[in-house]
């Protein structure tokens, strides 16, 4: 929404990233400890929805140097998301006004967005689609969730016949 420009002019400016977190909501209903255990796996819809509307809407085309981060998100979910935004954009843009963004958006995702992950294979694996300068691994420390005291062989794990300088981009 235009009505929210000055933010943005305001966080371009001073440099600063915006930062989508998993648990973060008004929505009680959808706050990090309510719902199933399906309703958990599945909360990285919420992020993957924003990020893609803001792509869509030509948010980076009217903030270029703005610099959004999806923390604790995981990531993997990435590639395939920025295959089929990519095929819609190729697909429909000449047929709707929907997508109002210039570039195809896998090109506004590896230059404005960084995901963060602890534990997700999948998107070290992806990382040739999703863009190694997109993913950031974090351990997540203190929290229940964190990858400590095991950092280091989820790491080993994840990483496993990945060539160092992949490694070195993403941690």
């Amino acid at each position: 929404d235009t009505r929210f420009d000055p933010l943005w002019a305001a966080v371009v400016e001073h440099e600063m990233p915006v930062n989508l977190h998993s648990a973060t909501t008004r929505v009680r209903d959808s706050a990090w400890n309510t719902g199933t255990s399906t309703d958990k796996v599945l909360r990285t819809v919420q992020a993957q929805r924003v990020l893609m509307d803001m792509i869509r809407e030509g948010l980076f085309d009217r903030f270029p140097g703005l610099k959004v981060v999806s923390a604790e998100n995981d990531a993997g979910w990435a590639g395939n998301l920025l295959e089929r935004a990519d095929y819609s954009w190729h697909r429909s843009r000449n047929l709707s006004d929907d997508w109002r963004c210039r570039e195809e958006p896998s090109s506004y995702f590896r230059r404005n967005v960084r995901l963060t992950f602890m534990r997700d294979r999948t998107a070290v694996l992806a990382r040739d689609v999703i863009g190694t300068e997109v993913l950031m691994w974090g351990n997540d420390f203190p929290h229940h969730v964190s990858t400590w005291p095991h950092s280091q062989k989820v790491l080993a794990e994840h990483f496993a016949g990945v060539p160092d300088a992949d490694r070195h981009a993403v941690v």
